[in-house]
Order: structure tokens, then sequence, then C-alpha cells
């Protein structure tokens, strides 16, 4: 048998044992969006205590986390069509949140 039929029969094995183990497949699975989730929002909260002590102004940590969240947004929108319609909402909402910080940033808001 060569390699591509093992791995083949490899992945058949695997989709089999998940399908008939469900319920742990879906733990695993909530369990995964749930550490990426708290992962990503302890680093976004402790974002802006790290940049100022690094010395950077409020205005300035405003300016950075604004242009992150745009770039963000601009890079996922155009990709919607890969990602889904559930990810287009969020680069949305991550575009306007990161307009809004630009724009209390520079004393629009």
């Amino acid at each position: 048998m060569d390699e591509f039929h093992s791995k083949k029969l490899a992945r058949k094995k695997r989709a089999r044992w998940w399908g008939d183990h469900g319920l742990l497949a879906y733990a695993v699975l909530t369990g995964i969006f749930a550490f990426i989730y708290f992962a990503i929002a302890a680093f976004y909260r402790h974002l802006p205590s790290w940049l100022t002590s690094l010395g950077v102004t409020p205005s300035g940590v405003e300016l950075i986390i604004g242009t992150l969240l745009c770039a963000l947004g601009v890079w996922g929108i155009p990709k919607q069509k890969k990602y889904g319609p559930g990810w287009l909402i969020q680069f949305v909402l991550c575009l306007l949140s990161g307009v809004l910080m630009l724009g209390r940033a520079f004393g629009i808001f």
C-alpha cells in the first residue's frame, strides 16, 4: 500500500472514531474555542497596561489598538467568502471599533 492510500485509510479511521464519539468531539471543539477566546480576551485586556508600562501615552495606546483592529477588519472583509457570514460580522465589528478608537485617539469622538 502506498503512502497516499495509507494516509487516506488513517483519515477515514479518525473520522469514524470521532463520529462514534460525538459528545467528546463537541466537548473538545468547545474547549478549544473557549481557550482561544479567553487567551485573546486576556491579551486584549492587558495590552493597554503593557503598552503604558513601555511608555506609550493613552492616546498612543488607542492609536495602536485602533490601527490593529482596522487592519484586521480590512484584511478579513474580502475573505468573507472563505470564512462565512459569521466571520464577516466579526470583521466588520473589528473595523468599526478600530475606527472608533482611532477617532478617540485623534480627539474626534
